[in-house]
């Protein structure tokens, strides 16, 4: 792999959730729209439940990686940032489905929910 930065959409059709930006040791998960880091789509991508499993601690622990969560100043979730050995192809494509699934998920929630009110 080559030492620059790689980005990749998280898109469904026409609709933007996020990217991801990998460089050297680092992949940054950026979501379009910062959301609740407890809504259920989020915490699947994120941890898994209990009949499903996740997708970013199950690969840390895998692969002996590090995650951590960005938030913004309303303590909503901006970005997941994963450190350690340079992923390989497989596991990014990994990050890059379950990423846009949880994210769109998410946003549609987050609108049902705002509809409701």
């Amino acid at each position: 792999m080559d030492s620059g930065l790689r980005q990749f959409p998280l898109i469904r059709g026409l609709q933007s959730f996020g990217w991801i930006n990998q460089f050297e040791d680092e992949v940054a998960i950026i979501l379009e729209h910062p959301t609740d880091p407890n809504t259920p789509p989020i915490q699947w991508f994120i941890h898994g439940t209990q009949t499903k499993q996740g997708v970013v601690k199950p690969l840390c622990e895998k692969y002996g990686l590090q995650f951590g969560m960005e938030l913004d100043e309303n303590s909503l979730l901006k970005a997941i940032v994963i450190s350690g050995p340079i992923l390989e192809k497989k596991q990014v494509d990994e990050l890059i489905h379950g990423a846009t699934w949880a994210f769109r998920r998410a946003l549609e929630d987050q609108t049902d929910k705002e509809k409701k009110q």
